[in-house]
C-alpha cells in the first residue's frame, strides 16, 4: 500500500484543492496520511482505506505516485458547484431580463460581452479579420516573401483569438473573483438557488429556490441518464445534463452542494442512483441532518419516465381475460 503524508511545502497544489474524502466527507488537510485508489484515483484518508478493507473500484492497488491536479470545482461560498453548460437538446438557454421567472443580473463590462462573446461577436470578428488580411497583402505583395507570407498567414488565422483573449483579461480583471475562472456558459449552484451564466459570469439569470417546486437527479449507468431536473412556476423546468464524474470527490462536492441547496426547499431532492459509492454518500448526509434526499431504484426511475408504457400495459392487462 503506497501512502503520503502530506506537508504544506511538498504538497501546496494538493492541499489548495481541499479535496475530500469521499466516504467520511472530511477536507484533506496538512498532516494526514493518505492514499490514491489505482483505478479512479480518489483520494482517501489511511483510516478510511482500511474501513474499506483496502478495496476500491473492485481492486486494491494504490498509486505509487501522487496523480496531477483535476479541475477545481468549488470556487467560493456563493457559488458551490458550477459545470459547463452542453448546447444540445434543451440544455441551451437564452441568458436574458425575458426569462420569466428568473432574475437577470449583466456586469458592467456587457457592453464587451456583446462584442466577443454575444450577437455582436460575429461581426467584429469580421472587421478583425478584413483588416488583419488587408495588412497581410500590403506586407506580403512588395516584399515576395515566402517565409514571411506563411508567418503573416499564420497569424491572420491566429488574430481573433489573440485579440480577443488579450482584451478579455484586461477585463476579467474587473470581475467578481468567484466567476473568473468560469469560461463557458455555465450552470451554478448556490446555497439559494440555482444560475446559468455566460462566460465569466457577464451575464446572468437567477432561480431563487423558494420558486423551485422539485428537483430530480438522474446519474445511473448511461449517459443519457445523467441529468438533473429542476421543476418550477406553472409547471415550468429545465433540464440539465451532468458529465460523469472521474473522481468520487468531485462527486461528493456536487452531491454536497445539492445538499445545502436542499436545507431552503420544502422538499426533498430526488435521488435515481444504482451505484453504491454514490448512494453511500448520499445517505452519510441524510444521516447527518445536512441533506433533504429522497433515493430511488433505478426501475422506480424507468417507471417514471415510461410512464405511458405503463399505463398502456396496465389497460391492456385490464382488457384481456384473466
Amino acid at each position: 500500500m503506497n501512502t503520503y503524508i502530506l506537508h504544506s511545502d511538498l504538497h501546496k497544489e494538493l492541499l489548495a484543492q481541499n479535496r475530500i474524502d469521499p466516504i467520511t466527507g472530511d477536507t484533506i488537510q496538512e498532516g494526514d496520511e493518505v492514499v490514491f485508489c489505482a483505478g479512479c484515483k480518489s483520494i482517501f484518508l489511511k483510516d478510511t482505506w482500511n474501513y474499506l478493507g483496502k478495496k476500491h473500484c473492485n481492486q486494491s492497488q494504490t498509486l505509487k505516485h501522487i496523480p496531477s491536479s483535476f479541475k477545481e470545482i468549488k470556487l467560493g461560498n456563493d457559488i458551490l458547484f458550477y459545470q459547463s453548460i452542453q448546447d444540445s437538446g434543451n440544455t441551451h438557454f437564452e441568458i436574458s431580463p425575458q426569462m420569466e421567472g428568473w432574475a437577470y443580473k449583466e456586469n458592467n463590462t456587457g457592453r464587451f460581452h456583446a462584442y466577443f462573446y454575444g450577437e455582436k461577436e460575429a461581426s467584429v470578428k469580421v472587421g478583425i479579420y478584413a483588416f488583419m488580411f488587408f495588412l497581410l497583402l500590403i506586407l506580403n505583395i512588395p516584399l515576395k516573401n515566402e517565409i514571411l507570407f506563411i508567418l503573416s498567414l499564420f497569424l491572420f488565422i491566429l488574430s481573433y483569438p489573440i485579440f480577443r483573449y488579450f482584451l478579455t483579461q484586461k477585463y476579467i480583471e474587473k470581475l467578481d473573483t468567484n466567476y473568473k475562472k468560469i469560461n463557458e456558459h455555465s450552470f451554478i449552484i448556490k446555497p439559494n438557488g440555482i444560475s446559468i451564466c455566460s462566460p465569466h459570469g457577464i451575464k446572468e439569470i437567477f432561480l431563487h429556490a423558494n420558486k423551485l417546486k422539485a428537483i430530480t437527479l438522474s446519474y445511473l449507468g448511461t449517459f443519457s441518464s445523467k441529468e438533473i431536473v429542476f421543476e418550477y412556476d406553472q409547471e415550468k423546468s429545465i433540464r440539465i445534463k451532468i458529465a460523469s464524474f472521474f473522481y468520487e470527490d468531485d462527486f461528493l462536492v456536487f452531491l454536497k452542494a445539492l445538499a445545502r441547496l436542499s436545507q431552503g426547499l420544502d422538499f426533498p431532492i430526488t435521488l435515481y442512483m444504482k451505484d453504491d459509492e454514490k448512494i453511500k454518500m448520499a445517505n452519510q448526509l441524510i444521516k447527518e441532518r445536512e441533506a433533504k434526499f429522497t433515493i430511488e431504484t433505478r426501475a422506480e426511475y424507468l417507471k417514471k419516465k415510461y410512464s405511458y408504457l405503463y399505463n398502456y400495459v396496465e389497460k391492456i392487462q385490464k382488457i384481456l381475460p384473466q
